[in-house]
């Protein structure tokens, strides 16, 4: 977040960053930077000085040998494929996106930067000088893409001319009527950004018990000042800066010794003055730890500034959450952000190797050439000097030149070189064994587990530099990036994981704070993990109650590729394919036939048992139905019977009424006829219920016999299709 700052608060502000500037400068090319200058000198070999004049100037490289040995061992570890640090999932369902993340970070080091010459040059001088620094940032970068088009036609021009992700300029007319010109896209390529920063350019403040908790840092810069005014500062006042030659001078001289070969190209502290704009300026980024310049209820409460400078010029002020850089120690010193390198353990070894090979070497040419005493004017004295074997030297007389006697080596030398051979794998656990270079330890007959022996003891040793650098630089600068990411990267980006593609949106993403390292040293340990995952593989794979349980196909899948990765095929998916990838198997014809037609008689088998349900209801229908037509039946036998007597009834009570009363016949006529009508209704409503029930009994017997023969009809189709499919044979010319 960019501030305005009063002019008053711009000069206390000027004035903290020049006292921190002050003693941070003192202690980086005071007494520290010497020491920076003498590890270079003895990694290349210019130190220890020559003993006395004319003695030999060997310089054993022990220094050199510790530094290499130990980095060609972390550049494995840390730049190949192998997840070395990675991200932890926050739960069950977070481990695809833990990998992902992980992912994107590998490849924004290793394919948005050169990430193997940022960390290869950053742990190699750690290696030397203790600390290695890498910076870090969101870099905004907008590139245009140009693409030549040749003779198109109207039309092509215009479909071109329709993309909204082109430019063009007047295009070029022929005289066919074709046109030609370039086309431009502007792309987005923002990103991550990392560069290693040379010791010469950070200044720390000394008093730090780690980068984190730093009061103050800076990183100082050379530029032309026409970069500056196109990275967006005013031009007038960088203009204003002046070249700081003594701040040249002694940043030169750390560079120069890690650069020898610049010496005869590099003039210290000076500066080619040409136009305004092509002058060096020296850019200050520091960033400092102060209340200077906040407002409102929390203004005493200090926080990070980022401020930029040339000279006494401040350029630009902005507020920001931490120092972007990140710190490599392969030794680090507990309660102190400073520690110890490898020249640190080494440098005593090598004084002394070369001391005792210079005696070698020295006592060799006495023996050879040695020194002589001679009579004033009684020898030749140019054949003297022209020592060469089988030379002759004149002398006036005998006795004229004596030779002076010589010291033999004393007994132990040679076990004393190879003691501090031993002492230096011992400190660094860079061993002659690691590098092929111990035959000895092939003449015993156990001389393969001795070597395997050895050289896990001594690959502890860097396994202990590597773990260091990945808990206190790499964890830190995962995170980082991530957390940079999550804050800029506003595009979907497209990231391979578990053999497929996936696209993500970083910013997204939610929080993470925790790693872990998976550090493996060596053949030696590749190899022991590979076992041990055999082993494990063998004991799932062949247990029952394991097998068929808790060791499921997803559980061999990531154990077979975690195999394959320890045997150092790092392109994993290109040997073993994820579970989710594998084709599902096809089904063979014949077999799908054939079940399908156990399907179909399946179906048929509880077509038929439904079709005889159905007989069954039917049949009990049709025999409810009789049953009520015999009731029916009973009951019209009943009406009749009932009939008959009430009309028997009937006369006798007529014939009583009309010997008691005297009716007439008329009446009694009248009587019977209406009985009669009644009885007739009664007989007719019951025929037409008995007709009602057999047209239902027939239907119902009709329905039946044609699900019968449907069924009979599939069951002999089905019957025919089995046969043929068992009985068919495959030929040739058929």
């Amino acid at each position: 977040m960019r501030l305005k700052l009063n002019k008053a608060d711009q000069a206390k502000l000027m004035d903290a960053v020049d006292r921190f500037r002050s003693v941070a400068g003192g202690y980086t090319n005071g007494t520290n930077g010497q020491e920076i200058v003498e590890a270079w000198d003895y990694y290349y070999g210019r130190k220890p000085s020559a003993y006395c004049e004319g003695g030999s100037k060997y310089v054993s490289r022990d220094v050199w040998e510790a530094v290499n040995g130990t980095l060609q061992d972390l550049t494995t570890v840390f730049c190949a494929n192998q997840d070395a640090v990675h991200f932890t999932p926050r739960n069950r369902d977070d481990s695809l996106a833990a990998k992902a993340a992980t992912a994107y970070v590998n490849q924004t080091i290793q394919n948005h930067n050169d990430g193997y010459s940022v960390l290869h040059d950053a742990l190699k001088e750690a290696l030397v000088t203790k600390h290695g620094y890498v910076k870090r940032w969101w870099k905004e970068q907008i590139d245009t893409e140009e693409e030549e088009f040749k003779r198109v036609t109207q039309q092509e021009l215009e479909m071109l001319m329709q993309n909204e992700e082109y430019s063009m300029d007047e295009p070029e007319q022929h005289d066919d009527g074709t046109f030609s010109g370039t086309l431009y896209k502007t792309v987005d390529n923002s990103h991550v950004a990392i560069e290693f920063t040379p010791y010469e350019e950070v200044l720390v403040d000394p008093d730090a018990r780690s980068l984190k908790d730093s009061v103050y840092f800076g990183h100082r810069r050379d530029y032309v000042a026409q970069e500056l005014i196109d990275m967006g500062f005013n031009r007038e006042e960088v203009l204003k800066g002046t070249y700081e030659a003594s701040v040249a001078i002694d940043m030169n001289e750390i560079r120069i010794a890690r650069n020898p070969e610049e010496r005869d190209f590099y003039a210290l502290g000076t500066n080619i003055v040409g136009d305004t704009e092509t002058e060096r300026v020296w850019l200050h980024e520091e960033f400092i730890m102060t209340s200077i310049g906040k407002k409102g209820k929390n203004k005493d409460k200090p926080r990070y500034l980022q401020v930029f400078s040339v000279g006494k010029v401040l350029l630009d002020v902005a507020e920001i959450d931490e120092i972007p850089f990140e710190m490599f120690t392969p030794f680090p010193t507990p309660g102190s952000m400073w520690g110890e390198s490898v020249y640190d353990i080494t440098r005593d070894i090598q004084d002394v190797k070369t001391a005792l090979t210079r005696g070698y070497i020295d006592n060799i040419m006495n023996a050879n050439y040695g020194r002589f005493t001679a009579v004033k004017g009684q020898y030749d004295r140019k054949s003297l000097l022209h020592n060469v074997p089988g030379g002759v030297v004149e002398t006036n007389a005998p006795g004229m030149i004596d030779r002076f006697p010589y010291h033999a080596l004393p007994q132990g030398t040679d076990q004393l070189l190879e003691t501090f051979e031993q002492t230096k794998e011992r400190r660094t656990g860079v061993t002659r064994t690691s590098m092929g270079l111990n035959a000895d330890i092939f003449k015993n007959d156990n001389a393969y587990a001795t070597v395997d022996m050895m050289m896990g003891a001594a690959q502890s040793r860097i396994r202990m530099v590597a773990r260091n650098m990945a808990e206190d630089g790499f964890k830190s600068l995962y995170k980082s990036i991530y957390r940079i990411a999550r804050e800029h990267e506003k595009k979907a980006v497209t990231l391979e994981v578990q053999g497929k593609e996936v696209q993500i949106n970083p910013h997204m993403w939610p929080e993470r704070f925790t790693l872990k390292t998976a550090v493996a040293i060596g053949v030696n340990e590749r190899k022991e993990r590979t076992t041990n995952l055999t082993n494990l593989l063998n004991v799932l794979s062949q247990n029952p109650m394991i097998a068929g349980q808790s060791f499921q196909p997803t559980n061999a899948n990531h154990l077979a590729k975690e195999l394959t990765e320890s045997l150092g095929f790092y392109d994993v998916d290109n040997y073993v394919t994820s579970v989710e990838n594998i084709p599902q198997p096809q089904p063979d014809p014949m077999e799908a036939q054939v079940k399908q037609l156990e399907l179909q008689k399946m179906q048929l088998e509880i077509a038929k048992t439904q079709a005889e349900t159905q007989e069954i209801q039917v049949k009990a229908q049709l025999e409810a139905a009789r049953i009520q037509l015999q009731k029916m039946q009973t009951q019209k036998e009943l009406a009749e019977l009932q009939f008959t007597q009430e009309k028997a009834a009937d006369d006798m009570r007529v014939r009583q009424e009309d010997s008691a009363s005297g009716t007439s016949d008329r009446a009694i006529s009248a009587a019977r006829e209406n009985t009669k009508i009644e009885m007739e209704a009664r007989k007719i409503s019951i025929e037409e219920k008995r007709l009602a029930l057999e047209s239902q009994n027939l239907t119902a017997n009709v329905e039946l016999k044609k699900r019968e023969l449907d069924i009979k009809e599939k069951e002999i189709l089905l019957e025919a299709q089995l046969e043929a499919a068992q009985d068919r044979q495959v030929g040739l010319g058929h």
